[in-house]
């Protein structure tokens, strides 16, 4: 059986989808590693006013979703938005590739607008993988979480 952290799209963009108001939002974010190092979960950095962050905080269910080098996967989690500034500086320098001071990730008004981190923590993935464009010539696995 495949695993998630075979399938996990860290250090590329996948969509995120999440619930709001309205109803659900998607859109393209940079995937990273768990500032935590915690196996299969996955992090988001996002503006503190972003609705992505705001969306999370009153509905914590999301999905990721992506594109596979054979088909595709979508991960169903629970976020949750972290404001610790050593996480926040951690996940800021392994995206820019270089050390961020602790509180160097636009903690201040005087740096900029707050980030804030997401982590992903999943309750359950799928994979599909495309064998040709034809119709129901894929296989979908559920992927071990």
């Amino acid at each position: 059986m495949t695993s998630l952290n075979d399938v996990l799209p860290v250090d590329r963009t996948a969509l995120l989808t999440t619930l709001g108001p309205d109803g659900p939002r998607t859109r393209p974010v940079a995937v990273q590693p768990d500032p935590l190092d915690e196996p299969g979960v996955a992090a988001v950095l996002t503006l503190a006013q972003a609705r992505k962050a705001a969306d999370v905080r009153e509905r914590p269910a999301v999905t990721l979703a992506g594109a596979t080098p054979d088909g595709f996967y979508a991960i169903e989690a629970d976020a949750e938005v972290v404001e610790d500034p050593a996480l926040v500086a951690r996940a800021m320098a392994h995206f820019v590739g270089g050390d961020v001071p602790e509180g160097g990730a636009g903690a201040s008004a005087h740096e900029g607008p707050a980030t804030v981190l997401l982590r992903l923590r999943p309750r359950a993935a799928k994979r599909w993988v495309v064998h040709s464009p034809r119709p129901f010539d894929s296989d979908v696995e559920d992927l071990e979480v």
